[in-house]
């Protein structure tokens, strides 16, 4: 393969998401205006796991809730704002069962929803998409790769409208229960941090929008991204290039202009709809004969997993396999075998 290790998305937007509420060293100067304001998320983050470990502690109070709430732990950097998430959600179920639970956690729980309600709904407003797509990496549940870049385009978007007061998700939080500072703060933060983390991709990321019908055009990235997506691609190309069409005179002997005049008449101006449910997998296998070798391409760029959360769950079936099943296996054999089925059954056709 043309690429080894990348960066696993899930370990990137968690970095973000602390980095949110305990700015970079870089940027702390920058945020020193509304450090006070995201000292209390921080807190907010803090009351939430307090009152989430006191229930999950209790068995009495656990009975009497429809679901648990996330389990505290610290090694988590995202684990906060799940467990604030949670609290909010389980909010009148919690308030039924606070008094079987101990003075800390009743504590807490007055703090966090009789001072601070404001500031807890207002994080949430901001960071809550970076739990969704959290999940959405995590489970890996269909190819994700060309998602990634455009996750951290959204998120930036996002961070940029509510900074400016436009709060598109105000259905789902009365503007009364908003504070337009944590807002800010929070924000101007996130616009700071993903920078940072968003330059840590590599080039097969940005190959990946490319490949993908619905993003090709990159209409949010830069000329220079453009060409890095497409100079990438280029170069796992075969030399000799046959399509289905006669391509263009090449005018220029620069990689990112033979690959314009061999593929922008055919696969850039092919109408794609954007509402379809299409899923990049199967439009690569429908395309197969028709574009024979980026189809290749294809399937180099979308076998690449975006996030180390599929090798994980990989190693404990690879140690149940070893473990309980007496296999005679050795442990490295096993990992292939577990992660390569979980890939295969995924995506079968997008294996090289």
């Amino acid at each position: 393969m043309p690429f080894s290790d990348i960066r696993c998305v899930n370990h990137s937007l968690n970095l973000v998401a602390q980095h949110m509420v305990v700015p970079l060293d870089a940027h702390s100067l920058e945020l020193l205006p509304v450090s006070k304001q995201l000292e209390k998320v921080s807190r907010i983050f803090k009351l939430a796991q307090i009152i989430s470990g006191g229930l999950r502690g209790n068995v009495n109070a656990c009975q009497n809730l429809s679901r648990l709430p996330a389990l505290p732990i610290e090694t988590r950097w995202m684990n906060g704002l799940k467990c604030l998430k949670d609290i909010i959600i389980l909010s009148d179920e919690i308030s039924l069962v606070i008094g079987m639970l101990p003075t800390k956690v009743r504590s807490a729980h007055h703090e966090l929803f009789n001072e601070s309600l404001k500031v807890a709904k207002s994080t949430l407003l901001v960071m809550e998409p970076l739990l969704d797509y959290n999940q959405l990496y995590q489970t890996q549940s269909e190819v994700t790769l060309h998602l990634v870049l455009p996750t951290y385009k959204l998120l930036e978007t996002r961070f940029n409208s509510l900074l400016s007061g436009k709060f598109d998700d105000v259905s789902l939080h009365d503007l009364d229960s908003i504070c337009s500072e944590t807002v800010d703060a929070l924000s101007r933060s996130g616009l700071a941090v993903l920078p940072h983390y968003y330059e840590e991709f590599d080039s097969v990321h940005f190959a990946a929008v490319y490949i993908s019908p619905k993003t090709k055009k990159m209409l949010s990235f830069s000329c220079s991204e453009r060409q890095k997506a497409k100079s990438y691609i280029l170069s796992l190309l075969p030399q000799e290039i046959r399509l289905p069409v006669t391509p263009k005179p090449i005018k220029s002997s620069s990689s990112v202009s033979k690959l314009l005049s061999l593929v922008s008449d055919v696969y850039e101006s092919e109408h794609v709809d954007a509402l379809s449910n299409e899923s990049v997998e199967d439009y690569w296998k429908s395309r197969r004969n028709v574009y024979p070798h980026l189809f290749d391409v294809a399937l180099k760029v979308l076998s690449v997993v975006p996030s180390e959360s599929v090798c994980e769950s990989a190693l404990s079936q690879a140690a149940f396999l070893l473990d309980k099943r007496r296999t005679r296996l050795s442990y490295l054999k096993a990992e292939y075998v577990v992660l390569g089925t979980q890939l295969t059954n995924k995506y079968p056709e997008l294996l090289p």
